[in-house]
């Protein structure tokens, strides 16, 4: 591309410079129309030049978000699976503290003399 517009730049220009030598009106608006469709070309180059940075940066924008939501899933899985431990740990403390609650309840209902063997033949007093 950048080819493209040098050459039509310098043959426009030679073509000018020859009208000008020559006085030949035509070579010299020929000589424009050459050298000023390099215009046209050299915007369009700059268009695609342009296009293909904001390109580049919208994938480098893409990456960076792909790889932020990459790791805001690991840390919200990590918290849930913290969660989830300490829940699991509270429950088998509440369950282990309903078993020893049941177990004193279960004794509670015992007489005395059955709870303890060295006793036996004494009378169960049970406190008022």
């Amino acid at each position: 591309m950048v080819w493209q517009i040098l050459s039509r730049v310098l043959l426009g220009g030679v073509l000018v410079i020859s009208a000008g030598a020559y006085e030949a009106v035509p070579v010299l608006i020929c000589g424009l129309i050459v050298g000023g469709s390099a215009v046209p070309l050299s915007l369009k180059a700059y268009k695609k030049r342009v296009l293909r940075k904001a390109g580049d940066s919208l994938g480098d924008l893409e990456q960076l978000l792909e790889r932020r939501l990459a790791e805001f899933e690991d840390r919200n899985f990590q918290y849930l699976n913290e969660l989830e431990d300490r829940s699991i740990e509270r429950l088998e403390a509440v369950e282990e503290r309903i078993d020893y609650t049941e177990r004193l309840l279960a004794r509670r209902n015992e007489p005395y003399a059955q709870k303890s063997g060295a006793f036996r033949g004494l009378p169960v007093v049970t406190p008022i």
